[in-house]
């Protein structure tokens, strides 16, 4: 008869405590990552965790999401956001931090917000000679409309960041993919997110991480 080979529960215990391990050592380059300042910069490391979200729920088969906050702190209630990965091991009812981890604090001024503000125009064109004047001067006027008309109305209420970005996830499911049915309680990412630095009562930096539905993953046109 032919015997069929199977992990062991003491292997299967081994994997995942090594698991935590790895988990614990990367939230420290996360934290580095995300200490270097920049939209661009964030964004990377919101892939990042992104990426390990999904691959901690593949591997233990644990529902498994990204909590944004932004910090509210009584000297500065406008201070950053920070990112934390979470789980929901069998038998509980409500996700709980990974055992090992620690919130990814943004720099300074640094946010990610849930959603893309809409309606925003289409960049002017640039031949690829030589860029001339006009070609600055209409750019710095698209940048300024897409701050302040865009941006900065969709990010902030008065010099608070508004409530719509206050607490929000991204979820995966066992597999690895987006859940259909999520459990997590709070408001979900669905299509996504735009980084932005603030400072005093406007966005003064941005970039857009648009993405792919099943997956998580950002989607980048060119």
């Amino acid at each position: 008869m032919r015997r069929t080979k199977a992990f062991t529960l003491v292997e299967m215990l081994a994997v995942v405590s090594i698991m935590l391990i790895l988990l614990a050592a990367t939230f420290g380059i996360f934290g580095a990552l995300a200490e270097q300042t920049g939209p661009d910069t964030v964004m990377a490391t919101v892939q990042a965790m992104i990426h390990n979200a999904r691959d901690y729920a593949a591997t233990t088969g644990y529902p498994t999401r990204i909590e944004f906050r932004s910090v509210d702190r009584r000297d500065n209630p406008l201070e950053s956001g920070t990112m934390m990965l979470q789980h929901l091991p069998p038998d509980e009812n409500s996700f709980r931090d990974i055992p090992g981890g620690r919130p990814v604090e943004l720099p300074r001024g640094m946010f990610v917000l849930n959603g893309i503000p809409s309606g925003i125009p289409q960049a002017p064109t640039v031949g690829t000679g030589d860029v001339s004047d006009r070609d600055v001067a209409e750019w710095r006027r698209y940048e300024s409309n897409v701050y302040d008309k865009y941006l900065t109305p969709f990010a902030l209420s008065g010099t608070d960041i508004k409530s719509a970005h206050q607490e929000f996830y991204v979820e995966f499911g066992p597999g690895g993919y987006r859940p259909a049915n999520p459990q997590t309680s709070g408001t979900l990412v669905e299509f996504g997110m735009t980084i932005v630095r603030v400072t005093g009562r406007r966005v003064v930096n941005y970039a857009f991480y648009r993405m792919n539905p099943n997956t998580g993953t950002r989607l980048v046109f060119e």
